[in-house]
């Protein structure tokens, strides 16, 4: 079916007097092909945090579970819920995080490569913003301010 309909597209759409046949023929040809034979899609979830922990992941499955239910059903009550437990998995959250570092810290021998293979993932800049520039403000009254 496919080599079928795409001789009767190319017989068609005359590709030779075009001015560009080659852009021609390629959309042909993808768009037949995403017809016959679409492309899989796969959504790549992130990789487990070190932190995580049974009790985080009941907090956050919770979230989720009134997050849509308050989509579904928008209401006062729903969305008081989902506030509650938005702060309720925040604050598991921050605990299990200290708990790890502390656990880090305390465990075992830690040596400088090991200290940072375990920090390293939790001091990214990505999204923020970084500027080195200093700016100088000199007022009227030679207060200077940085």
């Amino acid at each position: 079916m496919f080599l079928n309909e795409l001789d009767q597209l190319l017989i068609q759409d005359h590709l030779y007097n075009s001015q560009n046949p080659y852009s021609k023929l390629t959309k042909i040809y993808t768009d037949l092909l995403d017809k016959h034979a679409p492309i899989k899609i796969r959504r790549v979830r992130g990789n487990q945090a070190p932190f995580m922990n049974k009790e985080l992941s009941k907090a956050i499955m919770n979230k989720s579970r009134i997050r849509n239910r308050y989509l579904k059903w928008p209401s006062r009550e729903n969305f008081l819920a989902l506030k509650i437990s938005k702060n309720k998995s925040n604050s598991v959250l921050r605990k299990t995080k200290k708990q790890y570092f502390s656990d880090m810290s305390k465990g075992e021998d830690i040596h400088n490569r090991l200290f940072w293979n375990k920090i390293k993932p939790f001091m990214s800049t990505k999204g923020a913003i970084v500027n080195d520039n200093i700016i100088i403000e000199i007022e009227e009254n030679k207060d200077i301010k940085v």
